[in-house]
């Protein structure tokens, strides 16, 4: 998916808010992120997906997990973006964790609809 053009699609944004309008009531999400690439990597993972981190996807990310460092954030900065997303749409994270593979990490999400 990262692969195509940002300007089509950029990593998952364009699931949300949707996603929570067709979630059950309790539902896990499993998002792949990118929190980093870190400058040696960079060129290899070019190679194979050449609109990564370039200036429009740095652009999309920048906007959405609003952040004046888009190459770089922290998952825990990404959960507080999700949680904040949720809450709109009437969800609660109960829980996260996430598990690096290679430059990209699954960010796993416990949602439940508040009762509140």
């Amino acid at each position: 998916m990262l692969s195509t053009p940002p300007c089509d699609h950029c990593e998952h944004f364009d699931l949300f808010p949707d996603i929570f309008r067709i979630s059950k009531d309790s539902a896990v999400l499993v998002l792949k992120v990118v929190p980093e690439l870190l400058d040696p990597d960079l060129k290899s993972y070019r190679e194979q997906y050449p609109h990564l981190f370039g200036q429009t996807h740095l652009a999309r990310r920048g906007t959405f997990y609003r952040t004046s460092t888009p190459e770089r954030i922290p998952i825990r900065e990404m959960v507080k973006v999700y949680e904040g997303l949720a809450e709109k749409e009437g969800f609660l994270i109960e829980w996260y964790f996430s598990k690096k593979q290679n430059f990209m990490h699954y960010l796993v999400l416990k949602i439940r609809r508040s009762t509140a």
